[in-house]
């Protein structure tokens, strides 16, 4: 018999759907860190009609076969990443990790919410040429005025003309010439690019060994939870092609699963930061967040084909990212928003040990909202649900940024 703590499971992105990638030699797969899984085979049956004198079903025939289900997470840094490109449909831009970089800080007037960061030289010719609109950058440096550092999106960018410059918001506490800066990051969004992978589950406490492989798997959704007093969890929704029981119980790789990363798990006590409504903190809007939650993806649809038993395919939906948000209710400057269906940006940070990810999502319209006294002894809340929509500016519905610590 074996037991549910002795599952490990591990995966590989695909070159072709439903293939064993050969680009990459030797194959080794990633370890994939979990709280539960639910993949299985999922199968279609249809009854035969024939009539039967004795009132029995003559037949029972299997008309389709795939692949799915959902793999629970706790949040921590590196770990998940190229689920997180594939759950966006995405590859994360090139990384954006300058140094020794002369950067003035100016405030424009109007303020608008808004910075301008400018090249003054120092470091590499041109720090800005891989920084992309819409993704956010942490700066460091700042020595006359330190709350300068921190994590800034990008509004827009010059990196054609002389002086090349960016604007970011929130706009920066203090105007201020910083000499030895840094800025780094990178990002997906939302995009087109079909990634699937190949997935093992091992039942490591039999012997002999028993492994299943999962081909083609899609990832339709991610949905990440975060609550006070909890580690950040979430899922991955997995729809493929088809479950596979191995030959002699052999993995297509030869080597065990590398972990892509072992850092610690991240809470929403110590961990989540910067969570900003329309680039302002929620603090000077309506107390505090007591819960935010939000799912995203392409969702999927499966492609029967003639004369295959396995799907012939995985088709991808449109892009959809819903949430929920909830605060304590100070005064409707949150619940305003919904009554208005005013569009409104929505982010936050999750740090730990200064690895960072930023969730953003820069059009939402909120659909469903309340404040309501819902007993005695109870707090009352400003309970919102929200739906993403393409932004104007940044043209993605919803992105995330991954900023290591340090610099490299």
């Amino acid at each position: 018999m074996s037991d549910s703590s002795s599952v490990q499971l591990s995966f590989v992105e695909e070159d072709a759907w439903g293939e064993i990638p050969v680009s990459a030699s030797p194959l080794i797969l990633s370890e994939f860190r979990f709280t539960n899984e639910s993949l299985t085979q999922n199968t279609e049956t249809s009854q035969s009609e024939e009539i039967d004198a004795g009132g029995q079903v003559s037949d029972i025939i299997r008309t389709q076969i795939g692949a799915g289900g959902d793999v629970g997470i706790e949040l921590s840094f590196g770990s998940h990443d190229p689920l997180l490109a594939g759950a966006y449909y995405d590859d994360f831009s090139t990384e954006v990790n300058e140094t020794g970089l002369d950067l003035a800080i100016t405030l424009p007037s109007p303020l608008n919410n808004t910075g301008i960061i400018t090249n003054q030289g120092g470091g590499s010719p041109d720090p800005f040429k891989n920084v992309i609109v819409g993704q956010f950058l942490r700066l460091t440096g700042s020595v006359s005025s330190p709350n300068n550092d921190g994590f800034y999106k990008v509004i827009a960018k010059n990196d054609t003309a002389s002086p090349q410059s960016l604007v970011v918001s929130p706009a920066p506490p203090a105007a201020e010439v910083i000499t030895g800066a840094a800025l780094r990051g990178s990002f997906i969004r939302n995009n087109t690019i079909r990634k699937s992978f190949q997935i093992e589950k091992l039942f490591s406490d039999l012997s002999p060994l028993e492994r299943q492989r999962f081909s083609g798997m899609r990832i339709g959704a991610l949905d990440l939870n975060i609550a006070p007093g909890a580690i950040i969890n979430g899922s991955f929704t997995f729809q493929g092609k088809q479950l596979i029981l191995p030959d002699n119980n052999a993995s297509i790789s030869n080597s065990a699963p590398v972990p892509l990363s072992t850092d610690d798990v991240m809470n929403a006590v110590d961990n989540i930061t910067d969570i900003l409504i329309d680039g302002q903190p929620i603090t000077d809007q309506a107390g505090c967040f007591t819960n935010v939650q939000f799912t995203a993806g392409r969702g999927l649809r499966d492609q029967p084909c003639i004369g295959s038993l396995a799907l012939g395919g995985i088709g991808l939906n449109r892009f959809n990212a819903t949430g929920t948000i909830e605060a304590y209710f100070r005064d409707r400057a949150l619940f305003e928003r919904y009554i208005n269906f005013t569009e409104t940006s929505v982010s936050f940070r999750a740090t730990l040990g200064g690895d960072s990810y930023v969730f953003d999502f820069p059009a939402v319209k909120f659909t469903s909202g309340e404040v309501v006294a819902g007993g005695n002894d109870q707090d009352v809340l400003t309970s919102l649900e929200f739906e993403a929509k393409r932004d104007a500016t940044d043209g993605f519905m919803a992105a995330i940024t991954r900023i290591p610590a340090g610099t490299a």
